[in-house]
């Protein structure tokens, strides 16, 4: 696992909070989110891959319910596949 996609990758969970739980005393909060999300991308997909990658890590950690709306995973899908494509 690259430990900077890994770090990258938790900041934009953190930053864009897909599902409201995020709070400034817990920046490490989507850290297993990140590792399991890390773990099924590469630089091969596209935009709409990496987007219901990161969706159904989230169904598969929280629900359908709390994962909510497909479409809100969209700009963090844009901000991951500009990072491993680095």
């Amino acid at each position: 696992m690259n430990k900077i996609n890994f770090k990258r990758i938790s900041e934009i969970l953190f930053e864009k909070d897909p599902i409201s739980i995020s709070t400034k005393g817990n920046p490490d909060e989507y850290d297993a989110e990140a590792k399991s999300i890390l773990e099924k991308i590469h630089g091969g997909l596209t935009v709409d891959e990496i987007q219901t990658i990161i969706f159904q890590e989230f169904i598969n950690w929280f629900g359908e319910d709390t994962a909510g709306n497909f479409d809100k995973y969209k700009s963090i899908a844009q901000e991951i596949s500009k990072i491993i494509k680095e």
